[in-house]
Order: C-alpha cells, then structure tokens, then sequence
C-alpha cells in the first residue's frame, strides 16, 4: 500500500463515518493529526568564548565561536500517512468497537435483571435529548461489529506490511 492508496483509505473512512453521524471522530482525529508528531532531537549548540588572541570586532570585543554541548529539543514533525491512518483506526475502534463492548455488557446486566426491552436514558443536564436503548438491536450488531473489527485489523495490517 502507497501513500496515495493510505490517503484514499482515509478519506473514504473519513466519509463513511461522516455518512453515518460519526464525524466528530474524524474531526478529532484531524486535529491531533494537525497538530503533529513531537519528538526530541539532538541538536548541536553554540558556545561563545571570550578570547585575548582573536580578531576585534566592530565594538573591540574579543570572541570566538565555538560548538557547544549537544541539547535534546522538542521539535514537530508531519505524520506519515500510515500513521494518519493509524490514528484513524484507532478513533473508530475506540469509538465504534468500545461502545459496543460497553452496550454488549449493558445488555448482559439489564437481561440479568429482566428489564424491559426497550429502556430510554434521560440525562436531566445536558441539552441532549433522550437516548433510546433496544436491547434486542443491540444484541444484533454483535457480529457486524466484529466483521468491523477483523476489518480495521486486516487493514492496519496492510499498513503495517508495506
């Protein structure tokens, strides 16, 4: 897999999560995306010695240069495209995959204790309206999750092949 064939497997991720209400990840994933890559970069440094041999300069202050010890800096760097499409996966698993452990374990709990089928989650602070629970639905997307996850597991292991 190319750069150019990462870069067209990320904005097709990128759309189909926009398709499906799902942008918000791409868009956080954009932004630490933006941000760059920081590492630490050994750099040379200079050191400026007063000298009694060496050239006057326009002021009569003697100096010379010389190279200092080396320093560790922090320096940002572009991410490479696999990378990117690294941390796009990772935002889909984390949101798409770990949501649906937690509503598989949800679903577990609440057959335990012979609730109802259909269970709305009213959050009394927030501006959002009400969320709708089915645990019947939700016991349905276990194996189309599961497809997704061998997925982004076949593809990241593209990535990681070439």
């Amino acid at each position: 897999m190319n750069d150019q064939e990462r870069q067209a497997v990320l904005e097709e991720l990128s759309a189909i999560l926009g398709q499906i209400g799902l942008g918000w990840v791409t868009h956080q994933v954009l932004e630490t995306i933006r941000a760059g890559q920081v590492v630490e970069k050994k750099m040379n440094t200079v050191a400026q010695e007063t000298a009694q041999f060496a050239f006057p300069t326009s002021l009569g202050i003697t100096s010379e240069v010389t190279g200092g010890k080396k320093a560790t800096l922090p320096q940002v760097i572009d991410y490479s495209e696999s990378e990117k499409l690294r941390w796009l996966i990772a935002g889909i698993e984390q949101t798409v995959i770990n949501l649906w452990e937690i509503e598989e374990a949800t679903c577990k709990i609440f057959k335990e204790l012979n609730a109802p089928v259909h269970i709305t989650f009213i959050n009394e602070f927030a501006p959002i309206s009400a969320v709708e629970f089915d645990l019947q639905e939700a016991a349905h997307q276990g194996p189309k999750l599961e497809k997704l996850r061998s997925l982004l597991c076949e593809l990241r292991e593209a990535i990681n092949a070439s």
